[in-house]
């Protein structure tokens, strides 16, 4: 771009540009900033620049995990309904199945979140005294299951020789003894 910007064809532009006389009100501000506008954009194609979309991160619904069959089923019937209402505006019977639709439609995207939060949940709590904890914390609100890192095998062995370095020896092995009797009874 930079080079694109210094060539001579550029330069003549800017001249030209800086030569003419704009007028000094709306229409001339215009005249001119649409002037400038068209040197940076036959500049880019000059430097072979492509103008790329801006995507939006947007958390979209029917992306999440829960959302199953059933969901799509009653959107799609709800999108049915919903344009066979903006074409006969009119028609009350149909507007009244729309709005029953679509009360279906919130009413089962809310169970559908609330069973698989739940689900999640309990399956944390099952995983307190795993390593999978912070995994599943973690992976509570992502939409696409998250890859496993493998690490290398020292970097835990230093994270819990730091983490128990503090505890006395003899609290360790009387934990252990302890846990070993809960678990035979």
């Amino acid at each position: 771009f930079n080079k694109a910007i210094s060539s001579t064809e550029i330069a003549d532009i800017i001249n030209t540009f800086l030569s003419s006389q704009y007028q000094p009100d709306l229409t001339g501000l215009n005249l001119a900033i649409n002037d400038i506008n068209q040197t940076y954009q036959i500049a880019a194609t000059m430097a072979n620049l492509k103008k790329t979309k801006k995507k939006t991160n947007q958390n979209h619904t029917h992306t999440q995990t829960w959302f199953d069959n059933e969901c799509k089923s009653i959107r799609t019937n709800l999108r049915h309904l919903s344009n066979q209402k903006h074409h006969q505006p009119q028609d009350t019977e149909l507007r009244q199945q729309y709005c029953e639709t679509l009360k279906h439609y919130k009413h089962t995207l809310k169970n559908k979140k609330q069973k698989h939060t739940n689900k999640t949940l309990t399956d944390i709590e099952k995983s307190v005294d795993q390593n999978q904890f912070w995994e599943m914390w973690n992976n509570l609100n992502s939409t696409k299951q998250q890859e496993l890192a493998i690490q290398n095998g020292t970097i835990w062995k230093k994270y819990f020789e730091n983490l128990y370095k503090d505890i006395q020896q003899n609290d360790l092995t009387q934990t252990n003894s302890n846990q070993g009797k809960t678990e035979i009874d």
